[in-house]
């Protein structure tokens, strides 16, 4: 898997932290939902590079609002997926990168391919000892995607390569859990056509 770094903002449109007491709290389920929002698609020159820089706005509600993990949890966890396709021959694919690593001696080259993915983790919104309705707005940002970038998709077992230029159609989906492990639905953005035009 291709690790990438993630950038998370969050903003509440509305829980009972702070509310007067007619509020009613809203009824939302235990699992998490989450609803695309819309995103931001901007390129811009980096180094000798134009890179197209794409945000996500993900709405989200949880019943206890137990979304997030903090410091204290587990490091190996991640509560936030998102999976990333390109338009290949008219059909979207899940893409790889390759890597080449040497080892042994005398050293051979071997080559691996990863699934470009973006799993991360949620910063910690409430604490444990906190059970209250949730929504919000997640904004993610982070997902750069340079020109040129070299690809790799498979065809009847075989790797072959792409590299991704201007008018190329790509899409993301998602999913989130929250600390109890209850999975979100998945949804998918709309298809982002690349730019690359600085």
């Amino acid at each position: 898997m291709k690790k990438h770094r993630l950038f998370f903002s969050l903003a509440f449109v509305f829980g009972s932290l702070g509310l007067t007491a007619c509020y009613n709290s809203p009824d939302f389920p235990m699992e998490p939902s989450i609803e695309y929002r819309g995103y931001t698609h901007n390129a811009a020159l980096k180094g000798l590079n134009v890179v197209d820089t794409i945000q996500h706005v993900i709405r989200f509600r949880d019943g206890d609002g137990n979304i997030g993990l903090s410091d204290a949890d587990d490091p190996s966890l991640i509560d936030f997926y998102c999976d990333f396709y390109v338009k290949i021959n008219g059909t979207f694919q899940q893409v790889y990168v390759q890597t080449q690593i040497r080892e042994g001696d005398p050293p051979v080259t071997r080559i691996e391919y990863s699934l470009i993915k973006y799993y991360n983790r949620l910063p910690e919104i409430y604490s444990v000892d906190r059970t209250e309705p949730l929504e919000g707005d997640i904004k993610v940002g982070g997902f750069d995607i340079p020109k040129n970038q070299s690809i790799y998709y498979k065809m009847n077992d075989f790797y072959l390569n792409k590299r991704l230029v201007q008018g190329d159609t790509i899409k993301y989906d998602f999913y989130i859990l929250d600390r109890d492990r209850n999975k979100s639905n998945k949804i998918e953005s709309p298809e982002i056509i690349l730019k690359f035009d600085k």
